[in-house]
């Protein structure tokens, strides 16, 4: 017998590299996907400056007047001047239930804005915790 025969020869090891087009390839399209991400969020967070200001202003104050001329303020930096400003007591709560997918505010809210100029009862701690969330988590368009 041939000792020839009995062994086996292996190939010499290839070494590992990112040499090969693919990475290149996986590496741009990662890049992008990453900018893209980056992109998304910065726009995000700036077209989303009045929320934060807005809830900023809304935890220095003190009357439910000013938390519902808060809430107008809001609502006509989104919409025009025109649809807004007039809005009162029913149709008010209405336009702010439009801007949200659930109802949020309700006949007590109601009552509430239709007396602001008269004794309030105090019945403005649900109020200014449903403006806080609307503020949140409304749409900008109806």
């Amino acid at each position: 017998m041939d000792p020839q025969y009995d062994q086996l020869i292996e190939p010499s090891r290839v070494a590992f590299t990112f040499g090969a087009p693919g990475w290149d390839v996986l590496g741009g399209v990662v890049l992008l996907v990453m900018g893209g991400v980056i992109w998304v969020f910065i726009r995000h967070y700036r077209k989303n400056r009045y929320r934060r200001e807005a809830l900023a202003m809304l935890a220095r104050m003190e009357d439910l007047y000013s938390v519902n001329m808060l809430l107008k303020r809001v609502a006509m930096g989104i919409l025009p001047r025109e649809e807004v400003a007039g809005l009162r007591g029913g149709e008010w709560i209405e336009f702010l239930n439009t801007m949200r997918r659930r109802r949020l505010f309700d006949e007590r809210d109601e009552r509430l804005v239709s007396g602001l100029y008269g004794p309030a009862e105090g019945a403005g701690e649900g109020f200014r915790g449903k403006a806080h969330e609307w503020i949140k988590k409304h749409h900008r368009a109806i």
